[in-house]
């Protein structure tokens, strides 16, 4: 299946299920997820056949439950630091 075909069928697929989705927000969420899996980035790198690990900055997302833990670690130091 070429990609306009998959773009289609995804954008129909979508709609049914009234979500506005690209199939490309797979990629981001793929890259995403391999990340915050501690997969190393060239490792992440050469599987998304990006030319240089900054082409991968946009991929890659802190999720709420990323900020959120990065308070609460922060917020656990200086608690430790104050004892």
């Amino acid at each position: 299946m070429k990609y306009p075909s998959t773009y289609e069928l995804f954008k129909r697929l979508a709609g049914r299920a009234g979500l506005k989705a690209r199939p490309h927000m797979l990629r981001h969420s793929a890259l995403t997820r391999w990340v915050r899996a501690d997969v190393p980035r060239d490792v992440i790198q050469n599987m998304a056949r990006h030319a240089s690990p900054s082409s991968m900055d946009p991929y890659t997302h802190a999720t709420d439950g990323d900020k959120r833990a990065a308070v609460e670690r922060v917020a656990a130091m200086r608690k430790e630091m104050r004892s």
